[in-house]
């Protein structure tokens, strides 16, 4: 299983380009880490893939955010009941 770290900090402008292109990459159940100074809803709004993935936001402080995107198989669906 690979994971990529990228840092969205210092991607600036782009990141949504970078991200975009490493998920469409990703293989089955390969993970991405994303780092972030601000809240990272409004580069993901941006991203257009064709892997279907999670996505895990956990805020660290009121500055920090971790992204988990994880790449899943397409047969397989998820479905949150409360």
């Amino acid at each position: 299983m690979k994971s990529y770290l990228i840092d969205m900090r210092v991607l600036g402008d782009y990141t949504f380009k970078v991200i975009e292109m490493k998920i469409n990459k990703m293989k089955e159940d390969e993970v991405m880490v994303l780092f972030s100074n601000e809240d990272p809803s409004r580069i993901l709004r941006k991203i257009k893939t064709r892997r279907k993935v999670d996505i895990i936001v956990e805020r660290k402080t009121s500055k920090e955010w971790i992204v988990y995107i994880i790449a899943r198989p397409s047969r397989i669906q998820n479905y949150i009941t409360s």
